[in-house]
């Protein structure tokens, strides 16, 4: 019954490597591979149901949420599709709108009922920490030659270091992952050998000149250890020195200036599409917003695909009702990891600073749950799946001794 969690992980793994086989996003190739990927793992999820539906119990409060979460989501994503068909839109682009649901339903429907115990989910963590390992060292060995002439160049933008990942957003924010990941475990475990696969994954979160990925793990780290402390005054007044001392050497440096805090390009547009996306919500449908068109215009205008805003592109894409579905997925995850400290503080820590990291991440970029791309699912799977399979086991395990007694 416990390999529901290692079949999302294979799932997460399969949605990482379409770059392998060279298939763009928004092609049909694209919009096919995910569909394929999705009915492999819904047929898994069916066969493990088949095979242990005797003992299967689903959390109620894992249903009443996919429940009232896709009730307010999908009026937004039925108008969604109705315009984007209406408009002649490819396949890949209605495909999207209507992938949340399908992978909501499934991931939590499918699997609510996994149990993990923290060895186990020990496993899972080792699983992708070694799992963006392998991404990081194929991205040293196809981009060695740029990654020694880093030194030289005059802008990030003349570099696109993506190992097989979409955009070097997307490969940075796994790797922030996968060092997320690789603290808990140093934290749990102190192993020399940690240390060493988190320096070569932090290499290349360097590499891709992510500031969000950069910004996202930076929030993490310092949550862990100030939740891990006891002394929570002391090792603020430690962290912020030792910032300070690193921000002293980093502000100094001229590759760390033009490539990675980018002080002469600012935000590089973003608050003109925050300020723009707040309009097409504010002037087009409040209720429902405006789907691809949103998207659409922002690609004509500014010639960008994304607002670089969660919030606000939930609001100019999904509307009222979108945003409304976010914040009840927001506070499901916010519930879930609040239980937690009465059973695991370390894994409490873990969550609680990655879903702070992940809420500040999501300023700068829209990165929702529940979409069939890695750096989504993997959000998915540690915010959402990943509490819910711990608290299951720990309920169980109370549940088990009160029989007991």
């Amino acid at each position: 019954m416990n390999s529901m969690p290692y079949i999302i992980l294979t799932y997460i793994v399969a949605l990482s490597l379409p770059g392998l086989f060279s298939i763009e996003t928004k092609s049909i190739a694209y919009a096919i591979y995910q569909i394929i990927c999705i009915l492999f793992l819904i047929f898994f999820i069916f066969i493990n149901y088949i095979k242990y539906r005797k003992k299967i119990t689903f959390p109620k409060p894992a249903l009443y949420f996919v429940a009232l979460y896709l009730s307010f989501l999908t009026p937004s994503v039925v108008y969604s599709t109705y315009i984007a068909i209406a408009n002649g839109d490819s396949i890949a682009n209605i495909a999207q709108f209507i992938l949340p649901i399908v992978l909501c339903s499934s991931l939590m429907i499918g699997s609510s009922y996994s149990k993990l115990s923290a060895l186990e989910l020990d496993k899972i963590m080792k699983f992708i920490l070694l799992f963006i390992l392998t991404c990081a060292l194929y991205n040293m060995v196809i981009n060695y030659e740029t990654i020694l002439s880093l030194s030289s160049i005059n802008g990030s933008y003349d570099v696109d270091i993506k190992g097989f990942f979409t955009n070097r957003n997307v490969f940075g924010y796994m790797m922030a992952c996968g060092m997320a990941c690789g603290t808990v475990l140093f934290a749990k475990y102190k192993k020399p050998i940690t240390l060493v696969i988190m320096t070569i994954i932090g290499a290349n979160l360097f590499f891709a000149m992510s500031r969000g990925a950069i910004l996202f793990f930076l929030v993490f780290l310092t949550l862990f250890i100030l939740s891990k402390t006891k002394n929570k005054i002391g090792a603020t007044l430690v962290l912020i020195t030792l910032l300070a001392l690193l921000a002293g050497v980093l502000f100094n440096n001229t590759f760390v200036q033009n490539n990675i805090i980018r002080s002469d390009n600012g935000d590089t547009g973003r608050s003109e599409l925050r300020s723009y996306g707040i309009q097409r919500f504010i002037y087009g449908n409040i209720v429902l917003g405006e789907g691809q068109n949103a998207i659409k215009e922002i690609e004509k205008e500014f010639k960008h695909s994304s607002f670089h805003n969660l919030y606000i592109e939930t609001l100019a894409t999904q509307g009222l009702l979108g945003f409304a579905a976010l914040i009840i997925c927001t506070i499901y995850i916010w519930i879930n990891i609040k239980q937690l400290k009465r059973y695991n503080l370390t894994y409490y820590s873990f969550f609680l600073s990655f879903f702070v990291a992940y809420l500040l991440y999501c300023t700068v970029e829209a990165l929702p749950t529940s979409y069939a791309t890695p750096n989504s699912i993997i959000t998915t799977y540690i915010l959402i799946l990943l509490p819910l399979f711990v608290l299951n086991f720990y309920k169980a395990k109370s549940l088990r001794k009160g029989i007991k007694r």
